[in-house]
């Protein structure tokens, strides 16, 4: 690997050459993308940061408090 730069941070370090992306966690790699990855990537993890989400019981719970409130 030619490494075109370096960044450490702790017991983070993300890398990168001519193709590819590294993540580290502890000297381990955890995650090596292409350039051209990373956008469909970042896409993706906005996406769903944008879904609301609510979890099964919230749901119904909002359901039963809708419905006694139209019978009073």
């Amino acid at each position: 690997m030619d490494t075109r730069f370096e960044f450490n941070i702790k017991k983070v370090s993300i890398k990168g050459d001519d193709q590819y992306l590294y993540l580290y966690f502890n000297n381990k790699l955890i995650v090596k993308l292409e350039y051209r990855d990373i956008e469909t990537a970042a896409n993706y993890l906005i996406k769903k940061a944008q879904v609301q989400q609510i979890p099964g019981y919230d749901q119904k719970l909002l359901n039963e408090e809708t419905a006694s409130s139209e019978d009073k």
